[in-house]
């Protein structure tokens, strides 16, 4: 099993350029099943379970991960995460009896290798690459969103920090999204405050939502 922190920055946006996603580093694709645990006292979120089968070059790996939020304040998400390796049969198992989510998906994988990160005094810093991780969303008829799920993760950007510039405790940080070659438009924090953006988002997962009676016709 393996435990590790995951921070990201995460975004909505529409994909305009669909020939863009072919310029991907890597592409996998995912059949993932989750379970949300019941909040706790205060109402807060405990966490939740997930199963997960990717496929890379034809090749499946099942994975189970429980992930439990971490807050690092406004517009980042952060999860303490414990994964461990599956087979097919728990996977099949686990689906029938506690998934009561479930997505389908294709990952692109884009990096970014010229990226400067300005602090709150003003000094320019050149970072090592940023990856991008792009989630365009499979419906249970086989068509893909319009609309993708855009994570960037920044856990290599903080453990560099951490390594060669310790003096620099707080920093400004501008995401740029246009640069990607599948030419994101109308992009959005995925953690909005804007009620039209969370009835948005909503509707989005709802749309492209799998259920188990689904997969077993396929």
């Amino acid at each position: 099993m393996s435990v590790k922190p995951e921070s990201e920055l995460y975004f909505y946006a529409r994909v305009c350029n669909r020939d863009g996603l072919s310029q991907a580093i890597a592409t996998e694709l995912h059949d993932q099943w989750e379970y949300k645990f019941p909040n706790d006292e205060q109402g807060k979120p405990k966490g939740k379970q997930r199963i997960r089968a990717t496929t890379i070059d034809g090749q499946v790996r099942y994975e189970e991960t429980i992930k439990t939020p971490v807050d690092l304040g406004k517009h980042m998400a952060a999860n303490l995460e414990a994964t461990t390796v599956i087979d097919e049969a728990y996977f099949n198992a686990w689906k029938q009896a506690l998934g009561t989510t479930g997505c389908v998906k294709q990952r692109y994988t884009f990096l970014s290798r010229d990226v400067v990160l300005t602090t709150t005094e003003g000094q320019a810093v050149k970072l090592p690459e940023v990856k991008y991780e792009v989630d365009v969303l499979i419906d249970p008829q086989g068509n893909f969103s319009k609309w993708c799920k855009i994570d960037v993760e920044i856990d290599a950007i903080l453990d560099y920090l951490a390594e060669h510039h310790a003096d620099i405790t707080s920093f400004d940080a501008l995401v740029k999204l246009s640069h990607l070659p599948f030419e994101p438009e109308d992009a959005f924090v995925g953690n909005t405050e804007d009620p039209k953006e969370q009835e948005a988002i909503k509707a989005f997962w709802s749309k492209f939502a799998h259920t188990v009676a689904d997969s077993d016709d396929h």
